[in-house]
Order: structure tokens, then sequence, then C-alpha cells
């Protein structure tokens, strides 16, 4: 099997969405542990401003170098919101039915949850968020 017939311009997406998704959650967790540890932010506080700097990464890098995307930054970024927002509560629902169900493997029901977010979320930036000619009126 030939090198360029693996390396597909959908395989090379995927991977640097990967590499993104590991970016977003080192910084989530470096800003997590400054504020909590040095900073004396509450846990709450301190996750919820870690997930938005990750998320404000990710639509940045995602845009410029995943899926390189030039012009409008408004439309995308909130197609992106939105778009994280579901396939989040998609996650946050497999999850609990998952933990409904099984209820003693949380940690396998975590990782089947986040194996759904991740896949739906990278089809979401491919297909829809980072698509040529998104059209979004903002005017309604």
């Amino acid at each position: 099997m030939s090198k360029s017939l693996i390396m597909t311009p959908f395989i090379k997406q995927a991977i640097k969405y990967g590499v993104v998704g590991a970016s977003n959650t080192i910084l989530t967790f470096i800003i997590y542990y400054i504020l909590t540890e040095y900073l004396d932010y509450s846990k709450n506080i301190s996750n919820t401003i870690g997930y938005i700097a990750g998320i404000i990464n990710g639509f940045i890098w995602n845009k410029q170098w995943t899926f390189q995307k030039s012009g409008a930054w408004l439309r995308p970024a909130i197609i992106y919101i939105l778009m994280f927002a579901a396939c989040y509560s998609l996650q946050i629902l497999l999850f609990n039915l998952l933990n409904a169900r099984f209820p003693d493997s949380h940690i396998v029901n975590f990782i089947i949850a986040m194996l759904l977010y991740n896949v739906l979320f990278f089809l979401a930036n491919k297909f829809i968020i980072f698509k040529s000619n998104i059209k979004v009126n903002l005017n309604k």
C-alpha cells in the first residue's frame, strides 16, 4: 500500500485535528492548574476558564491549520460554538445512558462517550463549520 494512499487529505486532517485536541487538553490543564494552585480560583471557575481557552484555541488552530480556511471569522466561530454544544450534549447523553446501564464501568463509559464526541466534532468541523461557502443569516 503506497504512502499517498494512506495519507489522504481526510486522514491528514484527522491527525491535525487530534494534535489540536491534544493542545487544547494541555492548555486547559495548564490554565486550570495555575488558577487553582497559584491564584486560588475555585475549581469550577478554573475549569470553565480553561475550557473557554481550549475552545478558542481549537477554533483558531482548526480554522487556520487543520482545515486551512481563510476569510470570515464570526460566522464559523458561531457555528463552531453551536456544534461544540451539540456534540458535547450528545457526549453527556451517551455517558449518562451508559452509566445507567453499566454503572461499574464509568471509565470505559467515559472513553466511549469521548470517542463519539471526537468523531462527531471532527465531522462537524470538516463538513459543516469549515466547509466552503458557509452561509448563516445572523439578522434573524
